[in-house]
């Protein structure tokens, strides 16, 4: 489903043409650290370290002194060695957000198409690829040069030819915008990394990267994208206007949708985390709190005023309701049929 590199736009990145030499490049370095693949997947032979930095867990290996090989639960994975939080989970569980993990693995199916916007290095859209399978699709997005590079080594190294990566922010508007600066030769949580936005301005006087940002329902347009059954959305603070990009999205093809409600972090972006409850009742989709209860809609969580408080949602339409609480009760695992 990917592209090859030269058609389309410079931040479309399709397998085809990378997944050979890449995988050449690799093996050497797969070799030395006694990785193989077999019918049961990948299995480890004795180490060979690349710097003197040794792991405390035969899970996962530094290959450099910027990036670390896992063995994480969804597959092989490339993680930048300084970031502080996703990188960190993976390196010492083998998983990120398992909550998550453990939601998708009962809704998706195979054939099923997804929507991964803030992909960051890729954990969550290899699992995607493998749950949808060769007949679904996943379309993955992330903004960051650092993290696009690591998401797209990822689809390689799991063989994930069902995915198409984008390079691009995705809001309301369409145009270039800024991320928040950030310093990768120091130990930091990348992926709080999010769209250069105070109070409702956007701030582009600074040495943030520059990224073009576009509309999730113009940008499955030009795709020409067959489906839609799911999105995922974990746009830091960033997720209202992704929503408010996909309106037509959600009224004529109607996905399930995971977003991330941040009300502290929301409000200095420029905005009310309760607008998100309101859009979603405007698309006549149902809310859920997926840590809470699958069967019983939720009601609108009232802040407490903290600002760690976070927690995710799943929106579904409502005539699919039904559908999605039976599917609650799948055992995570494998898709079921």
């Amino acid at each position: 489903m990917g592209r090859a590199i030269g058609e389309g736009s410079q931040n479309r990145l399709g397998l085809g043409v990378l997944a050979s030499p890449l995988k050449r490049a690799l093996r050497p370095i797969a070799l030395r650290l006694g990785v193989r693949r077999s019918e049961r997947g990948y299995t480890w032979g004795p180490l060979e370290l690349a710097t003197r930095r040794k792991p405390p867990d035969p899970r996962w290996t530094p290959l450099t002194g910027d990036v670390d090989l896992v063995r994480a639960d969804t597959g092989l994975l490339l993680v930048p060695t300084r970031d502080t939080v996703i990188s960190e989970d993976i390196r010492s569980t083998g998983v990120w957000a398992g909550d998550d993990v453990q939601l998708f693995r009962r809704l998706l199916r195979p054939g099923d198409h997804v929507v991964d916007v803030g992909a960051n290095l890729g954990h969550h859209t290899v699992l995607f690829s493998e749950l949808v399978g060769p007949d679904g699709g996943v379309l993955s997005i992330e903004p960051q040069t650092l993290m696009f590079r690591l998401l797209n080594a990822n689809l390689v190294l799991n063989g994930c030819a069902n995915v198409t990566a984008e390079r691009c922010a995705v809001g309301e508007r369409t145009g270039v915008v800024k991320l928040w600066p950030i310093d990768y030769t120091v130990k930091s949580n990348y992926g709080l990394l999010g769209v250069s936005q105070h109070e409702g301005q956007l701030l582009l006087g600074h040495d943030g990267e520059s990224v073009p940002i576009r509309r999730l329902d113009d940008l499955l347009a030009e795709l020409d994208w067959p489906a839609v059954d799911f999105i995922k959305v974990d746009a830091q603070t960033y997720d209202l206007y992704v929503l408010l990009g996909a309106e037509e999205t959600l009224r004529s093809r109607r996905p399930a949708v995971f977003v991330e409600v941040t009300p502290h972090h929301m409000r200095r972006t420029g905005y009310d985390y309760l607008e998100i409850y309101r859009f979603l009742e405007r698309m006549d989709y149902v809310v859920f709190e997926p840590l809470r209860s699958l069967t019983d809609p939720a009601p609108v969580r009232i802040w407490s005023g903290d600002e760690g408080d976070d927690w995710d949602l799943l929106a579904v339409p409502a005539e699919c309701a039904a559908e999605i609480s039976a599917r609650s009760e799948t055992p995570a695992g494998r898709p079921a049929p």
